[in-house]
């Protein structure tokens, strides 16, 4: 059975560490935000990552791969979210290079917005849906159970280094390399 743990853990590793836009919200909340609040914000991420995690281990991914429909509005509703997303990155960025104060923002928009970027993002429903469903098809059920804990370790651990990491770090790295934009435009 630890071989069933470590090989999820790795396959997990790899697909959360890919960077996207859930990785630079949080990069975003690890260098923009007091450790208290980030590790609070990390939380969210886990929680949605660990849910998207979940459904697409449990078959989400052959329910997308099989509907036609289905696809394309992931694919529409996710690139119009994607777009959106940029543009506030963009924004922001901007903001911060006229040396515009940058308004914090809130528990509820950091819980939004850890939201969209774990189910707003076409690429990640559609590559973790089908990778983990696919890897769901060999195993047992107790194997199931097992391959499951460590992509959710794999998540914890990830996130949770990455949010310690840039956070603890984030005074050392200079001004104009923080990605402390707003990711969603006002």
């Amino acid at each position: 059975m630890l071989a069933v743990y470590l090989r999820a853990f790795v396959i997990a590793l790899a697909l959360v560490s890919s960077i996207g836009m859930q990785n630079i919200f949080a990069f975003n909340n690890a260098l923009s935000n007091p450790l208290k609040k980030a590790l609070i914000v990390l939380g969210f991420i886990w929680l949605f990552d660990t849910l998207l995690s979940t459904v697409a281990f449990l078959g989400f991914g052959s329910l997308i791969a099989s509907n036609e429909v289905l696809r394309i509005g992931v694919m529409g509703l996710g690139g119009a979210v994607v777009i959106w997303t940029g543009w506030g990155i963009l924004r922001g960025a901007n903001a911060a290079a006229f040396g515009n104060r940058q308004q914090e923002q809130s528990l509820r928009q950091w819980f939004t917005g850890a939201f969209v970027v774990s189910f707003g993002n076409p690429q990640a429903l559609i590559d973790t849906g089908v990778t983990l469903g696919a890897l769901r098809a060999p195993l047992t059920g107790a194997q199931a159970l097992v391959f499951l804990a460590g992509i959710i370790s794999a998540s914890a651990v990830w996130f949770t280094g990455i949010t310690l990491a840039l956070n603890l770090l984030k005074d050392r790295l200079r001004a104009g390399s923080s990605c402390g934009s707003t990711l969603f435009p006002a």
